[in-house]
């Protein structure tokens, strides 16, 4: 578990996803998918992710939902 948000965290900020410039999870799903075979346990992840401290304990998980 730890190593899937080790590597989400690191993903987003490859991406640049900060807040206000966030990331599609899409994106983010076909990326981690590279480094994260369990595809249940990134989903699971991305869904309960959401105001979670980040690995590196300076920065939290922001969730936001596309009304698009």
């Amino acid at each position: 578990y730890k190593m899937v948000e080790v590597n989400t965290l690191k993903i987003l900020k490859e991406k640049g996803a900060m807040f206000r410039r966030s990331i599609m999870r899409s994106a983010l799903r076909t990326e981690a998918r590279k480094l994260i075979g369990d595809t249940g346990m990134l989903d699971h992840l991305l869904k309960h992710m959401a105001g979670k401290v980040a690995p590196n304990g300076h920065e939290r998980f922001k969730r936001s939902h596309n009304v698009d």
